[in-house]
């Protein structure tokens, strides 16, 4: 067994041409010893790996939508349910009363940079995605590893339990995008005042057609926007490799492109 890893599903047979592929389910540590469960997709073609985090009383299978089509792109993803939810230790999220135990889950992107690290994939080859307090706590974390190369922030609030979004972001230098629906007037509130933070190489909002989190990446409403959304990954797995960005293919069920107010 790896150091720091549990029960982790090492060697299984490539998928056939065609094949669609799916994530392993895996466990890792958070730096404290919590078991994380996950699910992990090793990336080909040199694509980035998505780290995600979820929102308050969800679990990791609110990705599923971006992870199919991800996938399809070539990108590698980590889906986890955070300590407290889902099939992960620690005592339940209902218990957590402060700031700081909402924190704490960022612990668990640590523990899941770690997992990749072990697999051949340095921060710098992984992009974090959160949804609701999962994007405050994605921006927070990689606002300490300066090698990560960008965040994506689906429904972020100024400050979800105590966690705070404006400090990090005024001072993060790598690409940013925001999202959020016309229906979440909170987190819409919160992406119209920090837009102006936005204005650096690869900052971007954009607004989904309903939904909070990963909701906005389900149903017919919100293609254009998952289809945006993987627009702007493409081009930023593109620019971390030194070659010039290029749209990737329209998600299997196609839809208008999307604008931003």
């Amino acid at each position: 067994m790896l150091p720091g890893l549990l029960a982790v599903a090492l060697l299984l047979p490539a998928p056939a041409a065609g094949q669609e592929r799916r994530p392993i389910a895996v466990s890792f540590l958070s730096p404290e010893g919590l078991r994380i469960a996950a699910d992990y997709l090793r990336p080909r073609g040199g694509k980035p790996v998505l780290v995600m985090l979820h929102g308050v009383g969800a679990g990791r299978r609110e990705w599923d939508p971006l992870v199919f089509e991800a996938a399809r792109l070539g990108f590698g993803t980590l889906q986890f349910d955070a300590r407290g939810h889902g099939e992960s230790g620690g005592p339940p999220y209902t218990t957590f009363l402060t700031p700081e135990h909402w924190e704490a889950l960022g612990r668990d992107i640590e523990g899941a940079l770690s997992f990749l690290r072990g697999r051949g994939f340095p921060p710098e080859r992984v992009g974090l995605v959160g949804a609701s307090i999962g994007a405050n706590l994605a921006l927070k974390v990689a606002a300490r590893e300066p090698r990560v190369l960008f965040v994506v922030l689906l429904s972020p609030g100024m400050s979800y339990h105590g966690v705070r979004l404006k400090p990090d972001l005024l001072h993060f230098d790598r690409p940013v995008l925001m999202a959020a629906a016309p229906d979440d007037a909170y987190s819409m509130r919160t992406c119209r005042e920090l837009a102006p933070a936005l204005k650096r190489p690869g900052g971007r909002f954009l607004q989904a057609a309903a939904g909070h989190g990963a909701q906005m990446l389900s149903g017919e409403v919100n293609r254009p926007f998952l289809k945006e959304l993987l627009r702007w990954l493409s081009d930023r797995a593109a620019s971390s490799r030194g070659k010039p960005p290029a749209s990737p293919a329209a998600p299997s069920r196609p839809g208008p492109t999307s604008t931003s107010p």
